[in-house]
Formats: structure tokens, C-alpha cells, sequence
């Protein structure tokens, strides 16, 4: 079943609050919220206390080689034709090429319009003290609703989440079956 932030919610809020990474991580990485909290709790996170950006980071990381799924993590890094959001973990230092948007400003992301700058796929954005996940250009947080509009908060950091499970095309699986 799809994890999303209304079916979350009811659980995680009864017995915890300052959980955002741990519901982003759960609707993210698609796991079960008790398996995903029980894993954060494990690995130093306290009830009702949020994560730094680098504690998230780590543990992030950490969910995502344990369930094999790749992350990056993208920041804004000023470049000739602006700022450039780059993956700041990639070993060769960054490219024009790994850039996974172009804007004006540092700045010019928001949660209310990361879909114009960012492909569809699977993220978790970073604000200024919370972190809300994102599937296929759908918000999953309380901030997708603020008095009726999306947030028009700055996202500051850009986990970008894939799985690392080979998709078979079904012409391709199909034609297996005649393999030897």
C-alpha cells in the first residue's frame, strides 16, 4: 500500500510530535510509519525532538541503503548562468550536467512551486527546520494545505529518492520466457 501523509498522520501524532522526517522518510521510501520510526529511534532520533539537516542526512542515507534505494541530496551553488542545485555528494565535484534545476535565485524554490523547476519522481524537500515529502508532484504534508493554498516556504536542500530494483519492461519480460 502507498504510504501517504492522511493515512500517517493518525499514528504518528498520537504518540509523537517533530516527526516530518520520519513521515517523509516512510511516504518516501514507501515502508510501513512503525518500521520507519522504530528504525530512527534506533539510530538516536528521541520522541517529540526533530533531526539537524546533517542527522538527516546521515540517517536518510542510512534508510536508503538499508531498503535499496539510491538518494542525492542537491543544494544551491552559484554558477555562471545562476544557481545551479547540485548534488554535493558526488565524489568528481559537480557538473553542469548534475545540476537537477537552474534558477535565478538561491531562493526561487518553493514548496509551492518546486514542480516547475523539478522532474516528477520521488523527493524529500528541506525548509527551514522541517523536511516533507513528495511523490510524483503530490505533497505529502500539512503544508500542502495552509489555510487553503501550498506553502510558499523555501526549500534549502533537495533529496532526490530512486530505488536501486531493476524495472522489467513487460516486452522484455515477456521475451524471457523462451530463454533457456
Amino acid at each position: 500500500m502507498d504510504q501517504t501523509y492522511n493515512n500517517i498522520k493518525k499514528v504518528a501524532y498520537q504518540k509523537d510530535t517533530n516527526c516530518c522526517t520520519v513521515i517523509s522518510a516512510s511516504i518516501a521510501f514507501n515502508k510501513d510509519y512503525q518500521e520507519t520510526y522504530e528504525f530512527f529511534r534506533a539510530n538516536g532520533r528521541a520522541n517529540n525532538r526533530g533531526l539537524s539537516p546533517v542527522k538527516t542526512d546521515k540517517m536518510l542515507r542510512k534508510f536508503a541503503k538499508l531498503h535499496g534505494y539510491r538518494i542525492e541530496c542537491y543544494e544551491p551553488r552559484r554558477k555562471s548562468m545562476g544557481w545551479c542545485w547540485v548534488n554535493l555528494h558526488d565524489s568528481d565535484g559537480f557538473r553542469e550536467y548534475d545540476c537537477i534545476a537552474i534558477t535565478k535565485t538561491n531562493t526561487a524554490i518553493t514548496i509551492n512551486n518546486f514542480n516547475d523547476y523539478l522532474p516528477l519522481g520521488t523527493y524529500i524537500l528541506g525548509v527551514s527546520g522541517h523536511v516533507l515529502a513528495v511523490k510524483d508532484g503530490i505533497i505529502h504534508d500539512w503544508s500542502s494545505d495552509v489555510y487553503g493554498k501550498t506553502s510558499q516556504r523555501r526549500v534549502n536542500r533537495i533529496y532526490k529518492i530512486e530505488s536501486n530494483k531493476k524495472q522489467v519492461n513487460k516486452k522484455e519480460s515477456d521475451f524471457l520466457k523462451y530463454v533457456d
